[in-house]
């Protein structure tokens, strides 16, 4: 059902993406007497502003030490030590970002050798995506801050980064033993960048521009006429749908898939899995500024590696796009969203303009094809006290008996609309990417059997309830 709300809804996504940073900038030095004195009197805010900013330093150079003696765990501490006081959420005790200038070089090295660290380690989850995620910040860093930086004793400049996130991508690749990879960033890694560029982010950005002049047309109808302005939001769902998802396997999202299985050597047949949208992809009324949801149907188990890797390496190239927002991606010295722990989710980016991107790592969100992972815990109320709660793992790359087993009532166990109803709801309405339309059919068919009308009927009320009451 086409409305005003859709209209209003896709109407604030426009307007929030182009609004200008409305951050706050407050003097804290205060002039007493400063005519006859020639001095300038520092309030203790500025003192101990200074101070951190002192620390800071000290934390930073300790961090170069230990990465010197290859004590990454050590390094990664002390680089939290300088990255927290003024990269936190905004709020009492937190340095205002106008004091980011004085230290920008310290900041952007400090988040360069926190990426180096995750594209080595071996103990992270989605290892290659974070690190991408850290350079393509680094790059938004450098081109707001300008700081003066050097690797390896030369000069470098913002595309250094994004030639950088483009070497991730051929690193994990590398991994797989698919692709060679070279030590340096060579003259021909631009290629890649420019092709990147032409054939992803210059056709979003048009059809951002195309939909930005459409919703100005739209605001012009009059109320009476209501049904106009209905067809009119309605057509323009419609473009957003067949530009990233369409019949004819063109669109935005189909594209970047196919490219990823092509990189990956795909030797499947097109019958033998089914790539489905979850959420606004799956009911048609996603936006330009949508993140993707989806899973992944395959006829064997024996496929479910290769879709992981296909998947990490999708993460990777949406990342690229540079509207992923750090907290999201769940990286764990910035925002570990597993451990259930407000202060372990510190990190605010205030920088990365959020857009298309893949949907985020807490544990409310991860509707993607590599699901939640690595044991997260929530606080959950009990009895009137907050309890720390361990949920499920799961992933979304499964044979279609498994994925239709979400829906399951489980009388004598928790089911899993009692741990996650909303990643239940998404996997009940969703649509075919690409692949097999037979698989996907099959899957559809089989949602049909596993709970009565009565039950299906008695969720949605649920949920109906649950929104309305926020």
């Amino acid at each position: 059902d086409f409305n005003t709300t859709h209209f209003l809804e896709l109407d604030n996504e426009y307007q929030s993406y182009h609004s200008k940073d409305r951050t706050l900038f407050k003097e804290i030095n205060i002039g007493l007497n400063a005519i006859k004195q020639k001095e300038i009197i520092k309030s203790d805010a500025d003192i101990s502003s200074l101070k951190k900013l002192d620390e800071m330093r000290k934390s930073y150079a300790k961090a170069l030490d230990y990465f010197e003696q290859r004590d990454y765990d050590k390094t990664e501490e002390e680089i939290i030590k300088t990255l927290r006081p003024i990269l936190s959420t905004p709020g009492p005790g937190i340095l205002p970002s106008s004091y980011i200038k004085q230290v920008a070089n310290v900041v952007l090295d400090s988040l360069y050798h926190l990426g180096v660290i995750y594209l080595n380690s071996s103990k992270y989850k989605e290892k290659y995506a974070k690190a991408a995620a850290i350079f393509k910040y680094c790059q938004n860093f450098h081109i707001k801050y300008k700081p003066e930086f050097q690797v390896d004793g030369s000069e470098i400049d913002p595309t250094y980064f994004e030639l950088l996130v483009l070497s991730v991508e051929k690193l994990f690749l590398f991994s797989l033993s698919i692709s060679s990879i070279s030590n340096s960033l060579q003259e021909e890694d631009r290629l890649p960048a420019l092709y990147f560029f032409q054939n992803y982010k210059k056709p979003l950005q048009e059809l951002r521009s195309e939909v930005g002049l459409e919703l100005e047309k739209i605001k012009k109808y009059h109320s009476s006429n209501i049904c106009s302005r209905v067809d009119a939001v309605k057509s323009l769902y419609g473009k957003c749908s067949d530009f990233f998802i369409n019949k004819h396997g063109t669109g935005f999202v189909q594209r970047m898939m196919q490219e990823c299985l092509h990189q990956l050597g795909c030797r499947l047949e097109d019958d033998e899995y089914a790539i489905i949208s979850l959420g606004s992809f799956a009911l048609g009324t996603m936006t330009p500024w949508s993140d993707l949801e989806f899973a992944i149907l395959v006829r064997a188990p024996d496929y479910k590696e290769y879709f992981r890797d296909f998947s990490r390496l999708l993460q990777i190239k949406i990342i690229n796009l540079g509207e992923t927002i750090l907290p999201i991606v769940g990286i764990e010295a910035l925002n570990n969203v597993r451990t259930g722990n407000e202060e372990d989710e510190w990190f605010w980016d205030g920088l990365t303009q959020r857009g298309f991107c893949l949907d985020g790592k807490r544990w409310y969100a991860c509707k993607s094809a590599l699901g939640r992972q690595g044991g997260y815990k929530i606080l959950k109320k009990l009895n009137g006290e907050s309890i720390l709660t361990d949920i499920p793992d799961y992933e979304l790359i499964l044979t279609t008996d498994e994925m239709a087993e979400f829906q399951s009532v489980a009388p004598m166990s928790t089911s899993w609309f009692e741990t996650d109803k909303y990643l239940v709801q998404a996997l009940r309405f969703t649509s075919l990417i690409m692949g097999s339309q037979k698989l996907f059919d099959d899957y559809k068919e089989k949602l049909q059997h596993k709970i009565s009308i009565e039950m299906l009927q008695s969720r949605t009320l649920e949920l109906l309830q649950e929104d309305v009451s926020r």
